[in-house]
């Protein structure tokens, strides 16, 4: 088990539906498979903590798997959280 090391700030990129790349310098040596608490401070929602899993690690930053994630102390599946992304319909549409 590796210890908790704290809270970190870092610019994420490469974000797709599958996971993240966090850029960070001075980083704990973090092994495949590590598994890591990511919020993302500067979203729609930055109160969803993401749990996630090393794929890779660099003197750059980790590469991060998304598993699943929490809201409200509550776990939820990475497919559920289609339904906080919806785009609005209707009347709360753009341009409608």
């Amino acid at each position: 088990m590796i210890p908790a090391f704290g809270t970190r700030e870092a610019l994420t990129r490469d974000i797709s539906d599958r996971g993240v790349f966090v850029a960070a310098e001075h980083l704990p040596a973090l092994p495949r498979g590590a598994h890591v608490e990511l919020q993302l401070l500067d979203s729609a929602y930055p109160s969803i903590i993401f749990n996630t899993k090393v794929v890779d690690a660099t003197v750059r930053g980790v590469a991060l798997m998304f598993v699943d994630f929490e809201l409200d102390g509550v776990r939820h599946t990475m497919e559920a959280l289609q339904q906080y992304w919806q785009p609005p319909t209707g009347r709360d549409a753009i341009g409608t």
